[in-house]
């Protein structure tokens, strides 16, 4: 499969609809990355072509999820030593995946003339892509304005802790009333008690409708449990065990919700992926 995944990104048409779904959160420690990994894989599930970009570079937390074994990062490619193609890794769960290897300000740093060639490969490599799942860092700096803007989604994850669910708020409303106007969801991660968790999202939804205007497309609960433990530490993702409980049930409604929604073009593609990296 890794050698048909390889020959297959350099030979697919190009597409003009791709989509960028975002994995946030306004703190670390939520489970962002578990989120993004297994949501990449329940999109190639519905038979999508699904690239998961590991933003949150400090940490390669999907490589180790996916147990993969990354030898090019997107640094790699930027200093001009591989073709992006060779930076993204087919695996064996029928997505790619390409890690940043550096912290958004170190590719946001690289020259003009570099990123102007990274938009444009970017660009033809992605637009064969359905969707990609964006891993981004914690919280939000305007280094990573680029990311929000050129998101047609937005997954927020936060815990029923008193302090996470406050900072979800927070920022939520940030992002809002900077203007990111993407279909926004909400994870509710770690729930120990199923209908507890449904009631704390239920009682979030509602503020953030009653004093930011914001409407969520979609609210999702995750339980605490042993099966997603168990993948972190065998790195297989739950999802791709397909065993059957309610993460696993959660995580593909989230991926049915994406799937069944209509594109909405705001802005061309090609200008997203210039704001993404920051050009122009």
């Amino acid at each position: 499969m890794r050698e048909d995944q390889a020959t297959g990104l350099k030979r697919t048409a190009i597409k003009g609809n791709t989509e960028i779904v975002l994995c946030s959160g306004g703190k670390g420690g939520v489970g962002k990355s578990v989120l993004s990994a297994n949501l990449a894989l329940a999109l190639a599930q519905f038979e999508k072509r699904v690239l998961l970009f590991d933003a949150d570079v400090g940490f390669a937390n999907d490589e180790l999820l996916l147990g993969v074994s990354v030898p090019r990062t997107l640094k790699d490619y930027l200093k001009g030593k591989v073709d992006l193609e060779d930076v993204i890794v087919p695996t064996r769960y029928g997505i790619w995946l390409l890690s940043g290897g550096m912290d958004v300000e170190d590719i946001l740093a690289f020259s003009f003339e570099s990123k102007h060639r990274l938009v444009s490969d970017f660009l033809r490599v992605v637009s064969k892509m359905d969707y990609v799942v964006v891993d981004t860092p914690a919280g939000f700096s305007e280094h990573l304005r680029g990311f929000f803007d050129a998101a047609d989604h937005i997954f927020v994850v936060t815990t029923p802790e008193a302090t996470s669910l406050m900072n979800t708020y927070t920022y939520l409303k940030y992002l809002v009333l900077n203007g990111f106007e993407p279909e926004y969801y909400l994870v509710v991660n770690m729930v120990r008690n199923i209908e507890e968790g449904k009631k704390t999202a239920e009682r979030l939804k509602q503020v953030l409708q009653r004093f930011v205007g914001l409407e969520l497309s979609g609210v999702y609960i995750l339980r605490y449990d042993n099966v997603v433990k168990s993948s972190v530490i065998t790195q297989k993702p739950f999802v791709s065990e397909k065993v059957s409980g309610q993460p696993y049930f959660a995580i593909m409604r989230a991926a049915a919700s994406i799937v069944k929604a209509e594109y909405k073009e705001r802005i061309s593609f090609f200008e997203r992926v210039k704001r993404l990296f920051g050009v122009g």
